[in-house]
């Protein structure tokens, strides 16, 4: 497998470590970004970016704290928005944060669409969730997964490799580890894809 650079974008979340556990598992060299610090930097040299959950509420502070989140209009490389990361993706696609029902439990989330995100997951499959804000899906933007409360689980950009999951698969055991060694296996390809176009 090719060795891999990632940025963590840290956003202030409690199971953040386990994202650092899961990249040293995976053998992948990471740097970890504090959101204040997000802006001023390129993510061009690095094949993946992963951006965290975090305690901040949207619907609190939308359009300040949505400007701490502008790299992601920069952003062409393989992109996992979590929890937080995955509000601040839809905001930066145009649509609103709205507040909801605290979940803070095992959430099932039906699978709508195949996709290399979710490979190898059943339909119908258990995520840890820890929030209480959603968004509506963006405009060019693909729904590949839902729960009973929330309309927006999983979603994929149609026209760059950038994926939100409102859920914490960090934290939620063999279907979470499953779907972060896929979004290893897009950055993998995409990385492969580019080094072939260079030559």
């Amino acid at each position: 497998m090719a060795i891999l650079e990632f940025f963590v974008v840290d956003c202030g979340s409690q199971s953040v470590k386990h994202l650092y556990d899961f990249l040293e598992n995976q053998e992948i060299e990471y740097t970890v970004i504090p959101l204040a610090e997000a802006n001023a930097i390129s993510f061009k040299t690095v094949d993946g970016v992963i951006i965290s959950g975090g305690p901040h509420l949207f619907t609190e502070q939308q359009k300040e704290f949505a400007r701490q989140f502008a790299f992601i209009d920069r952003l062409q490389v393989p992109t996992l928005g979590i929890c937080l990361g995955h509000q601040a993706i839809g905001v930066r696609y145009g649509v609103t944060v709205y507040r909801d029902v605290e979940r803070r439990t095992l959430e099932r989330i039906a699978l709508m669409a195949t996709h290399p995100l979710t490979k190898g997951l059943p339909k119908n499959v258990y995520f840890s969730a820890s929030h209480c804000e959603g968004i509506p899906l963006p405009l060019g933007f693909k729904l590949l997964g839902l729960s009973q409360y929330y309309p927006v689980e999983i979603m994929a950009c149609q026209s760059k490799p950038l994926f939100g999951v409102q859920f914490h698969p960090e934290i939620s055991g063999p279907p979470g580890l499953r779907l972060l060694r896929n979004f290893v296996e897009i950055a993998t390809l995409e990385k492969i894809i580019r080094a072939k176009n260079k030559c």
